[in-house]
């Protein structure tokens, strides 16, 4: 139960992580294009600067449930 639900909420901060990305990229794109040279590493260093918090945290969740898992094999 506790696991079913701890997935839940890591899918639903992964997919919030996505939604926000691509609501910068979007708005972005739309709004600073004729500003594309000045601001296009920014925006991608916040984008790939997301993706890669989510990431860690999303493996070390895993990391940690792998070894709870291992544990109550023993058990």
């Amino acid at each position: 139960m506790m696991l079913n639900m701890l997935k839940k909420y890591i899918l639903f901060q992964w997919k919030f992580c996505e939604e926000i990305c691509s609501v910068i990229l979007t708005y972005y794109f739309f709004y600073f294009y004729p500003l594309y040279p000045f601001y296009q590493k920014q925006i991608i260093l916040i984008y790939q600067k997301q993706i890669i918090l989510k990431t860690q945290m999303y493996l070390s969740i895993n990391h940690l449930l792998k070894k709870r898992l291992v544990a109550w094999e023993f058990i």
